[in-house]
């Protein structure tokens, strides 16, 4: 086994070992389960359409775990003197940071699998062909990760880039800014147009529309 692969087991043991960020991927993958069963037997007509924006909501709010990880696995091993150790271990400082990113990655994936599943699952309830809900389903899980990527990646950038503790509020207003609060400015006002892929949100939505209007729904 390899300094990194070492390195990355160290990480990860250190991700799990928080009570918090282990439990966090199950709360949410009851809460999803939950809300799409309630979606499901919900008596309106369009069910699926429900389901998808519920979907994107869910995956907007696991961005802020995203961005809070970044910075804390980079801060945890630079600002805390508790974690000086770290830096006598023989890895170079990208080999350290490429570590961390991977880790990220795979706790990601914890949230990524039990929302793709779920919504396979209950979509295939609903008497959508089983092809059309894993493509849809497959789809949905690509666009978690491309996100977690981008979102973890700027974390851990703004953990590198800023000293204090500031950066946990810069990081959340960066999450917030660019999820919610984008598509205020992506509607069209007073007759303006205004393009609406502006912010990731945005995309995911203009997504999700094809795939209803590719379900006749």
């Amino acid at each position: 086994m390899s300094r990194w692969q070492k390195h990355c087991l160290l990480e990860l043991r250190l991700v799990l070992g928080n009570v918090f960020l282990a439990a966090l991927p199950v709360l949410y993958a009851g809460i999803y389960l939950g809300v799409m069963l309630n979606i499901a037997g919900s008596p309106e007509p369009d069910v699926y359409s429900q389901m998808y924006e519920f979907n994107a909501f869910a995956h907007t709010l696991t961005l802020g775990p995203a961005m809070w990880l970044g910075i804390l696995t980079v801060r945890r091993d630079i600002r805390r003197p508790s974690f000086e150790w770290n830096r006598s271990l023989p890895v170079s400082f990208h080999m350290l940071l490429s570590a961390k990113y991977a880790v990220g990655q795979v706790y990601m994936i914890l949230f990524t699998i039990p929302a793709a599943v779920t919504f396979y699952a209950v979509s295939v309830a609903q008497s959508i062909d089983q092809s059309v809900a894993l493509r849809h389903a497959l789809n949905l899980a690509l666009q978690y990760e491309i996100s977690y990527l981008v979102t973890f990646a700027l974390a851990m950038l703004l953990g590198v880039c800023l000293q204090n503790r500031m950066v946990y509020l810069i990081g959340f207003c960066a999450w917030m800014f660019g999820t919610f609060f984008m598509d205020i400015f992506s509607h069209p006002a007073d007759g303006a147009v205004i393009p609406q892929n502006l912010s990731f949100k945005s995309v995911l939505c203009g997504q999700y529309r094809a795939g209803r209007r590719e379900l006749g729904i």
